[in-house]
């Protein structure tokens, strides 16, 4: 769902398959050549560990990389959440 949120922005993006805890090193190879890398981590428990998860795997890479939080998500939200909230695509760049 992420990837389809993102594209529909103009935006390139990607997930994994599984859901949180899912991310392996094998997938860095689809970020290779990027030139920066964000993760719109979802705002609970198993969305934070699988942010730090995928930042740390993708260090291997040496690519620009941050973890960005949305502001005012629910429990559980992520980004289709925060965009139905009024979050736009000049406010998630700007972020």
């Amino acid at each position: 769902m992420v990837f389809v949120i993102v594209f529909a922005l103009g935006l390139t993006g990607t997930t994994n398959s599984g859901g949180a805890g899912k991310w392996t090193d094998e997938l860095n190879k689809h970020l290779s050549g990027a030139k920066e890398v964000i993760i719109l981590q979802d705002n609970d428990k198993p969305g934070e560990d699988h942010a730090q998860m995928v930042a740390s795997s993708l260090s291997e890479l040496a690519i620009p990389l941050k973890i960005v939080r949305l502001p005012g998500l629910p429990d559980k939200g992520d980004i289709s959440d925060w965009l139905k909230n009024g979050g736009s695509k000049q406010q998630l760049l700007a972020l």
